[in-house]
């Protein structure tokens, strides 16, 4: 069950908003402040779209089956942005050098509602961990995905840290200009390093042959199909059983191979 998008669309008083609803029950109810706006058979692949003037206040969507309710999702009407939160993945990371999450920052307001229209710049400092990477989801950001700064794009943006070895406690700071800074701790088990995998040599298989006709007198192995042959020289799959030639004759089999340093080389 869900709806969106956000309800937070200062200066959109009056204006229609088109409300997607996602739901398996068998119908839903749309209420604005407590007002039904909408209902409608639940269309379980394409959803259902509501056009919702907006105003605001809290927007809610009751899904139900066989006449009862069964679910509800609902956004409220945020403020603006007074401080910001660090949500992580998990609250305890293996403290082996490799282990990694993503910690999610948003922007709050007075109330704890989440500020889905607030594009600050944010930043971030972090102890016992290291910062290997950052985003917002914006495809139209040029920000680096490296630092310790990234703007919010839709009031959010995510944080990866990768634990340093060791038992301890890994502190995270962000802030944001005008706002309550936010603080997260997170426990750092000493656990070992996970064993590390043997490296193998690649192989490069051939798969792909051409076999000729059989032939009386042993052949010229420079002998190849013409371009077009795709008669007279068969096409030969490695390991695919092929009886031998009860007669004793000759074949030759041929396939054409790029060596993957060439392919390295030519810059592929």
């Amino acid at each position: 069950m869900s709806i969106t998008p956000h309800w937070t669309w200062p200066g959109r008083e009056g204006q229609p908003v088109t409300l997607l609803v996602m739901s398996n029950a068998e119908r839903v109810e749309v209420r604005l402040n407590g007002r039904v706006v909408g209902e409608a058979t639940v269309d379980r692949i394409m959803g259902n779209e509501f056009v919702v003037p907006y105003a605001p206040g809290r927007i809610e969507v009751i899904a139900r089956r066989g006449g009862s309710p069964v679910a509800r999702a609902a956004h409220e009407t945020a403020g603006p942005p007074v401080a910001l939160r660090l949500t992580p993945a998990r609250t305890v990371m293996a403290g082996d050098g490799e282990d990694a999450q993503p910690v999610t920052i948003d922007a709050l307001d007075a109330a704890g509602r989440h500020v889905p229209t607030a594009n600050l710049p944010t930043r971030f400092a972090v102890e016992g961990a290291a910062i290997i990477g950052i985003g917002n989801g914006d495809p139209n950001s040029h920000e680096s995905e490296k630092g310790n700064a990234r703007s919010l794009f839709n009031g959010l943006a995510q944080v990866i840290v990768q634990a340093g070895e060791g038992r301890g406690r890994i502190v995270m700071t962000a802030t944001a200009p005008g706002l309550k800074p936010a603080r997260l701790t997170i426990d750092r088990a000493g656990l070992a390093p996970p064993a590390q995998v043997a490296v193998t040599l690649a192989a490069m298989a051939m798969r792909e042959w051409r076999r000729s006709p059989a032939m009386a007198t042993r052949p010229d192995p420079a002998l190849a199909p013409v371009d077009g042959d795709n008669n007279s020289w068969a096409f030969v799959r490695s390991g695919t059983p092929v009886d031998p030639d009860r007669a004793g004759r000759w074949r030759i089999y041929r396939t054409t191979v790029t060596p993957w340093r060439r392919v390295a080389q030519e810059g592929a």
